[in-house]
């Protein structure tokens, strides 16, 4: 096989790359993975200034309502926040997968990927109180995917 370098290159054009807002809105477009912010295992700020520059007009963001919803009927929703508008800023538009187990909750599960989904009870509930309050907040500004897992629990 040649060596690349022994090959007489020539130039053929430039490519130039786009930023998300100036690409085209499409509902099929290209989407980015920007998951685990919900347990901490990457954080927002640490990479977001390269988020532009992929050209995806969306990511997918896991909601995390244990990390949201840490004591009971209170949401802290400020790394939530963070990433939202750092992403609408920017013109990539969020969808958000609603991440279920919650250990404040008995039968909440937790906020593994392998939780089980809150099946009955007080857990449910407030689940549920959760998903309306997630999307309440963030549908008027334009997150209009949402996402639940429905995986068997083995």
């Amino acid at each position: 096989m040649a060596d690349v370098a022994s090959f007489d290159w020539k130039s053929i054009g430039i490519v130039r790359t786009a930023t998300a807002l100036e690409l085209p809105a499409t509902p099929n477009g290209w989407s980015i993975g920007a998951e685990t912010m919900d347990r901490n295992f990457t954080v927002f700020s640490e990479w977001s200034k390269y988020l532009p520059g992929l050209g995806a007009r969306r990511a997918r963001v896991q909601g995390g309502w244990a990390r949201c919803e840490q004591k009971k009927g209170v949401y802290s929703w400020g790394w939530l926040d963070e990433i939202v508008h750092g992403m609408l800023k920017v013109g990539v538009t969020p969808w958000i997968e609603l991440s279920y187990g919650n250990p404040a909750y008995s039968g909440g599960g937790d906020p593994t990927s392998s939780s089980p989904l809150p099946k009955e009870g007080e857990a449910k509930q407030a689940f549920l109180d959760w998903c309306k309050a997630v999307v309440g907040r963030y549908g008027p500004l334009g997150v209009s995917q949402w996402e639940l897992w429905n995986e068997p629990v083995h």
